[in-house]
């Protein structure tokens, strides 16, 4: 059975999380990659990476090429344990995750673009304990309309 875009755009961005590890260049190990998990993390899983996809808007273009633009919004959470570090390795998850976004911003020419449009530092309100990160971004691309294998 065919992969629609969007299971290409999931399955490619859970695989780059995947790569973070020191010994890949970046800041941090990553332990743990996941999507759409709702339940806590141990302390053996940290830190962890979720992705969840979100809204996708379509711009409908030229009514003759039947071809649409897709803006797809991708979101990665990251987990940190809890500790005096914890701020600063959320902000090296930050850098990372942006760094696995620039390896291929096309997605092997599936898409136009990626744009990374937010990043914060998570904090617990009532402890004011970090908790992670988030980091926002959108993959733009086209399609044939009402058609999401092409």
């Amino acid at each position: 059975m065919p992969l629609s875009l969007r299971e290409h755009f999931v399955i490619d961005c859970l695989e780059r999380m995947k790569t973070v590890q020191i010994a890949n260049g970046f800041e941090t190990d990553i332990v743990t990659v996941d999507e759409w998990r709702m339940v806590p993390f141990t302390k053996a899983e940290l830190p962890a990476l979720v992705l969840r996809d979100g809204d996708c808007r379509h711009e409908t273009g030229n009514k003759s090429t039947k071809m649409q633009t897709n803006h797809l919004k991708m979101q990665i959470e990251a987990v940190v344990p809890p500790g005096q570090f914890a701020a600063a390795m959320a902000r090296k998850l930050i850098s990372d995750i942006g760094g696995i976004l620039a390896i291929d911003r096309e997605w092997s020419g599936r898409a136009t673009d990626t744009t990374m449009d937010k990043s914060a530092i998570a904090i617990s309100q009532d402890e004011q304990r970090v908790a992670g990160a988030v980091v926002e971004f959108t993959i733009h691309f086209g399609s044939v309309v009402f058609d999401a294998y092409e």
